[in-house]
């Protein structure tokens, strides 16, 4: 990945729209710049003169940031931990919506802020307002059995063909499932089950996008969350295999 320099372009008085009481702030007194600057793991982040690893994809985010090279973009997003009938997941969001949802497990949040740098998101800190109050109070609800259907808005990150498998697992009807073969096909790729099913297995935002319901042949496939919260979501669905 390549070093960049970042220049913020951003309300210096809320940087990341997050309050500046989270900040050290620093000013020259003449009050024409304030410069924010927010520690990160081992790297200070600053909002005027920033170094960031950043991966090689890009796309159409709010709270842009402009990157010298590559003209690359950054945006905020904050986390969340919720237990559910299901066990408790690790949930992350930028203002545009969902970003990522995984079950809670021992390095979680390192692996969420990797993924983070890897998708031009930087993960702030903990969601002390109300952005991901709808997608936990959904999420509760579907796994009590009580929703069918998820209505949130998602800020999915990924490659155009990754993208695509996404959107048609997102047509997969509640209580049904659908081969790998058939989803390539649906995609316009057959004979591409194996890379439908690489797709599947980065889909960063599982039981939204219903990646469970994908199923193989000849039985469950795989799943990133393990096969065992992959049958009890087939389960809590009553859905048949085959």
């Amino acid at each position: 990945m390549d070093e960049a320099r970042v220049l913020y372009d951003v309300d210096l008085a809320h940087p990341f729209g997050c309050d500046q009481s989270a900040f050290g702030n620093s000013s020259d007194g003449s009050g024409s710049q304030t410069r924010a600057r927010k520690t990160h793991g081992d790297r200070s982040f600053c909002i005027s003169d920033l170094d960031v690893r950043l991966g090689d994809r890009s796309s159409d985010l709010p709270n842009l940031v402009r990157v010298e090279s590559g003209r690359r973009l950054l945006t905020e997003a904050v986390w969340k931990r919720h237990s559910t009938a299901l066990g408790e997941f690790l949930l992350a969001a930028t203002e545009k919506g969902l970003c990522s949802l995984g079950w809670a497990a021992p390095g979680d949040l390192a692996r969420l802020e990797a993924w983070g740098e890897r998708h031009g998101v930087l993960i702030v800190g903990e969601d002390t307002g109300a952005r991901l109050d709808r997608a936990c109070a959904q999420l509760t609800a579907f796994c009590k059995g009580e929703l069918r259907a998820f209505d949130l808005s998602l800020d999915m990150r990924g490659t155009k063909f990754q993208l695509a498998v996404w959107h048609e697992l997102c047509a997969i009807p509640f209580g049904t499932t659908l081969t790998y073969g058939e989803l390539a096909r649906r995609v316009e790729n057959p004979g591409g089950s194996r890379a439908v099913g690489s797709a599947n297995g980065k889909n960063p935002i599982p039981v939204v996008v219903p990646c469970h319901r994908v199923v193989a042949a000849d039985g469950l496939g795989g799943f990133s969350g393990g096969l065992e919260r992959k049958e009890a979501l087939l389960a809590l669905e009553g859905a048949r295999l085959f």
